[in-house]
């Protein structure tokens, strides 16, 4: 790179840098000025400097420009320009002006109002036609993007009143089947993430894992909850419920349709052959969902959606239809389809709503053998089902104010509705974001009395190892801590906390086998059994850590008991609850170095890096 970016440089005497706009996965973002076309603004996106000599990130940054050039749509930034400046490398796209989903969300979520389902429809819609024209990409093939999350939407109202989306950031897109990432490379945003993605099987990831991701951010963008309970991701809560999420998914907003969850819970699931194919099947399903059809049967049409009744007035940052979070019904949309111009203002500034759903309005296509037919009897159909689905609305939701004993899978005759209906519960605090722990921040988190440590007890840097005998990523770091023991043999102590992973089936039996093999042979015997589970991650069954337990010297009888009764799995859990309350959702592996945060499977330099600098008292 030939200077640092600053506003004023002139990327390849064209491009003059205006002011930073954030960061990508792989580059830092700019506003800039186009000088060859009168100062036209553009956004220019260099790689960062740190990935010059990283011959495999420089291919994925020119892969992203692969992509947007192969998406030609108007949910998908466009690309202008490409080359190299220096050692490294730059991509210029459109300007695309607007606010961020996270900024919007962020605003509802302070304001405490959730959007009218019709309005996130609208916006959605856009998203998923963004995705499914990438998905539908003929030559190489398929390209997934495999980070949509807010962050990567930009939204912002037209003239007219209605709302643009664009779709941001294919930096680690997948393009055409072309496996860029070995498997084990974590790639993405955890919370968005299907399990095959936060799994590192690269292999299993194509447009169904996109399918995931845009039904979490759907879920996100409805109830303002980025995660179905504390710090738990979708793909964690999914697999611990194999995925039957559905009654989850209605006990976060009662009002929304029946039909809508249901689609939901379908992209949900975490077998991908279970989900949707695609992005574009998944926005034909919701589209019918919402007109009241069925799309049980093979690939279901997209229609366009009745307008309804107009609502009488009503005063919230969401406009006129919102709901407030304790999930009170909202009202229809006026006409003009999903929302439409009202004169209320909205948290996503100007009036609340996204114009009707046209199959040309900012959603692009619709593809071919999708486009709604118009013939009467087909309107009639869909008008018929709409009714249905609105009478069902009304059914559902006087049922979901009834105490109704979950699991129970059938509702029994109702008893005839009271004259009064009970008052609505008091209203609940919004929920936040969580936030995401990033390197170098301090946590100050105590690992329990008599944590299995190595090390001099007075060195002048301790180490807390956050890991899970089943991660690949806390095996392949494994190598690295031992050079970093010897590079710190007088100064450095390690200290291990456990964190199994729920999506990882032998973590916690691994876990509770390194707590009894210290239990009988205090540290050293958890060490050893530490270095055994990492050689042999790949065989953790009960016989396995049996043979290991017997390698370490344990008594098997006591072993087997200690494994049967699940004695240490409460000491496990009481690691994983201390590092919640503390950091909150975290990754595996993760380290506290004096306190400070080094997260994943980090090269020797960064620990050394890290280490110089506790040392120096920085």
């Amino acid at each position: 790179m030939d200077a640092p970016l600053s506003p004023g440089l002139r990327i390849d005497d064209r491009y003059e840098l205006l002011g930073r706009l954030g960061d990508g996965t792989f580059g830092e973002v700019w506003r800039a000025a186009d000088l060859r076309l009168s100062g036209k603004a553009v956004a220019v996106k260099v790689l960062k400097a740190e990935f010059v000599d990283r011959p495999e990130i420089v291919s994925r940054f020119e892969s992203e420009a692969d992509a947007l050039a192969r998406l030609a749509h108007p949910n998908v930034v466009a690309v202008l320009d490409r080359g190299r400046w220096g050692a490294s490398r730059y991509i210029v796209t459109e300007l695309a002006e607007g606010r961020t989903l996270t900024e919007l969300l962020d605003e509802a979520r302070r304001a405490g109002a959730q959007p009218p389902t019709a309005m996130v429809l609208g916006l959605f819609d856009q998203v998923c036609a963004a995705v499914e024209a990438a998905h539908r990409v003929e030559v190489p093939g398929p390209i997934v993007h495999r980070d949509l999350k807010p962050d990567n939407v930009i939204a912002r109202q037209t003239p007219g009143g209605d709302w643009a989306v664009k779709v941001l950031d294919f930096g680690i897109a997948q393009l055409g089947g072309r496996q860029g990432t070995q498997t084990g490379m974590l790639l993405g945003t955890p919370r968005y993430m299907a399990p095959e993605q936060a799994m590192g099987q690269a292999q299993g990831v194509g447009p169904w894992t996109d399918v995931f991701a845009l039904a979490a951010l759907f879920v996100e963008m409805l109830t303002l909850r980025a995660t179905p309970q504390g710090e738990e991701t979708w793909w964690a809560a999914t697999l611990r419920c194999n995925g039957h999420v559905a009654p989850v998914l209605a006990g976060l907003r009662p009002d929304v349709s029946p039909a809508l969850w249901a689609v939901v819970a379908r992209a949900l699931q975490p077998d991908g052959a279970q989900r949707f194919a695609d992005a574009g099947l998944l926005r034909a399903a919701l589209r019918a969902a919402a007109a009241g059809e069925s799309s049980a049967q093979g690939a279901p049409r997209t229609v366009a959606i009745p307008a309804l009744q107009t609502p009488p007035p009503g005063g919230n940052v969401w406009g006129q239809g919102a709901t407030s979070p304790t999930g009170t019904a909202y009202a229809p949309p006026p006409p003009g389809g999903f929302g439409g111009p009202t004169s209320q203002p909205g948290a996503f500034g100007a009036p609340a709503g996204f114009g009707p759903l046209r199959p040309t309005a900012f959603g692009g296509n619709v593809p071919p053998g999708h486009q709604p037919r118009n013939d009467s009897a087909f309107s009639a159909l869909v008008i018929g089902g709409l009714a249905v689905a609105l009478v069902g609305a009304v059914g559902a939701w006087f049922i979901a104010r009834r105490p109704v004993s979950p699991p129970e899978p059938v509702v029994q005759a109702a008893a005839p509705v009271p004259e009064a209906a009970p008052p609505p519960p008091p209203p609940v605090a919004p929920p936040t974001r969580p936030a995401r722990p990033e390197n170098g921040q301090v946590f100050l988190l105590t690992p329990a009395p008599g944590a299995p440590s190595r090390g001099p007890a007075d060195a002048r840097v301790t180490v807390v190892e956050i890991s899970d005998f089943q991660c690949p990523f806390c095996s392949r770091v494994q190598a690295t801590l031992e050079r970093v023991r010897e590079r710190y043999p007088r100064d450095v102590r390690f200290v291990w906390v456990h964190y199994p992973l729920p999506f990882h089936n032998n973590a916690m039996p691994a876990a509770m086998a390194a707590v009894e093999a210290q239990r009988q042979r205090g540290d050293e015997g958890f060490w050893r059994m530490h270095d055994l589970l990492f050689a042999n991650q790949r065989a953790l069954a009960p016989a396995d850590l049996e043979g290991y337990a017997e390698s370490v010297g344990l008594s098997a009888r006591a072993f087997r008991e200690a494994m049967a009764s699940r004695r240490h799995e409460p000491a496990v859990r009481a690691d994983m609850a201390n590092v919640a309350a503390v950091m909150g959702s975290v990754g595996t592996p993760s380290f506290l170095i004096n306190h400070r945060l080094l997260r994943g499977a980090q090269p020797y330099e960064r620990f050394v890096e890290a280490i110089d600098a506790a040392l120096a008292g920085r």
